[in-house]
């Protein structure tokens, strides 16, 4: 009663001014005409922005579809396997894993070693010495710390932090990044790190000195890590110089990623055991 008390002349002026709008445009032809033009611009404008929004969400869902596609498709590269055939002392080389899918892999010689799960980058920086990136998927979505994150293009950079739905992935754009990088053409391998400045180049170090590197050559993960799968692709050589200072231009350009793929390696927990066990034999040495 309060409320129509109080603003009951307000809803009784909008009646009175709605009316006389309806009987300007029901008796004036000119005014009809301006009324009707206006309605159908008003809904015109409203089925475009639906219309928009509808095909946003559609195509999101494509979106979606073909990055759980992929995933599944890298999961059928051979790097993403693992050759069981030794325990039954049937080992042959190389291994042909072309034509088993992954729901068959642990009923025979070949297991399946990684997972791809697609995310969508939503924040990203370039321009500091440590730069992060946070993509849209986390704990609920089987996202851990210490998971590679990769592109189509190459290497993106190592899940930091995780929340339930987020996650913070340190960029191969942060000096405190550090890499297995090998060479393609002769499987030398050495460090990948970034040392500020230029976004597009990082460096490849501790290579040996008398490595064979031409301005050119591919740049690969090694598989020397239990985070990323060999022969994901990093760069290539940009230059080189007399002090063996060796150049790698990114294969990704980080500052327009939208969307990547979290690695989970289905071994990590037994490859991590056995770090423990070999770091506790050194300790032991060392004393």
């Amino acid at each position: 009663m309060q409320f129509l008390i109080r603003y009951g002349s307000f809803f009784l002026f909008l009646i009175l001014e709605t009316y006389s709008l309806v009987l300007v445009a029901q008796y004036n032809t000119k005014a009809g005409e301006i009324y009707q033009s206006s309605a159908n611009m008003f809904a015109g404008l409203v089925y475009t922005h639906f219309n928009t929004f509808n095909k946003y969400l559609s195509n999101q869902n494509d979106i979606d579809s073909l990055q759980k596609e992929n995933g599944e498709l890298r999961q059928q590269l051979e790097t993403s396997k693992y050759d069981n055939s030794a325990t039954r002392g049937m080992v042959t080389f190389p291994v042909d894993t072309s034509t088993i899918r992954p729901d068959t892999a642990p009923q025979k010689d070949v297991l399946l070693q990684f997972r791809y799960i697609g995310a969508e980058v939503i924040n990203n920086s370039i321009a500091r010495d440590n730069n992060y990136l946070t993509i849209n998927r986390g704990k609920a979505h089987g996202i851990k710390s210490g998971m590679g994150v990769i592109s189509s293009d190459g290497v993106v950079g190592v899940v930091k932090n995780t929340t339930d739905h987020f996650s913070q992935v340190m960029s191969i754009l942060n000096k405190q990044m550090l890499l297995s990088g090998m060479v393609k053409r002769n499987r030398y391998f050495g460090t990948i790190l970034w040392r500020g400045g230029n976004p597009r180049i990082v460096n490849l170090d501790n290579i040996q000195k008398h490595a064979d590197i031409r301005k050119g050559d591919t740049i690969e993960t090694s598989g020397y890590s239990e985070i990323f799968p060999g022969g994901i692709r990093i760069g290539t050589v940009a230059n080189t110089n007399r002090f063996y200072e060796i150049d790698v231009e990114l294969s990704n350009e980080i500052s327009k990623i939208r969307y990547v793929y979290v690695i989970e390696n289905f071994f990590i927990k037994e490859l991590k055991a056995l770090q423990e066990i070999q770091q506790s034999q050194q300790r032991l040495n060392i004393r």
